[in-house]
């Protein structure tokens, strides 16, 4: 490409572009082979060093695109929150009965938990240095998993009020999340897959039957 008949400000303004777009790609490449390295060896072996080998890339360089390994890590568990959120959003408004959309969105949870175990256990077992709190953004796509379990209890049980809604939506999501961890993970010996579906259907049967009569229609 020439320039002889730009201003040097045109010229300046189409190498910005260009190094963005430069920038945009080796970023969107960078998460890719970092989720790989997660898929195949977990948290513990995920490091800049390993992703700008695989890339072909001088460790500097992605200095230039992450701040530091903590924020490589959370941008490959936003990633991961987003596809999780996504199916679960989809199954949502294909659920019509509310108490059977809160059974089908803590199945989901459970299967993909199950199917892409090593970036689940990142995003669980991942946490910051002491001190440094997680950008909002980062915070916000937790709060969403809560938001559709908030709408579908409100549905289930009415006289909820917003404020109790929302701690049921949290307890709920809490308890679903947990069962995975320790039986997913093996941290109690507890079994696999088929047993923590029992045992979430069975806290949540037995979370929910509470807050019926607790709040009758």
């Amino acid at each position: 490409m020439t320039y002889s008949f730009l201003t040097g400000k045109e010229i300046i303004i189409i190498m910005r572009h260009r190094n963005d777009k430069v920038r945009k790609a080796t970023h969107e490449l960078a998460l890719q082979v970092a989720e790989e390295i997660v898929k195949e060896y977990g948290l513990r072996g995920l490091s800049l060093r390993k992703v700008a080998l695989a890339l072909g890339y001088s460790v500097g360089s992605l200095y230039l695109i992450f701040e530091n390994l903590d924020d490589l890590i959370l941008q490959v568990n936003a990633n991961t929150l987003d596809d999780l959120y996504t199916i679960l959003a989809d199954i949502a408004p294909k659920v019509k009965q509310p108490e059977a959309r809160l059974y089908a969105l803590s199945h989901a949870y459970l299967q993909f938990a199950n199917e892409q175990l090593h970036r689940w256990r990142m995003v669980s077992e991942y946490s910051l240095p002491v001190n440094v709190q997680p950008p909002n953004w980062y915070q916000e796509k937790f709060l969403r998993f809560v938001s559709l379990m908030e709408k579908s209890l409100q549905e289930f049980i009415p006289k909820l009020t917003p404020s109790i809604c929302a701690q049921a939506a949290r307890i709920l999501w809490l308890g679903m999340h947990n069962i995975c961890f320790f039986t997913l993970t093996e941290k109690l010996d507890m079994g696999g897959i088929d047993v923590a579906q029992n045992l979430i259907d069975e806290f949540m049967k037995t979370y929910l039957a509470g807050l019926k009569t607790q709040y009758p229609n």
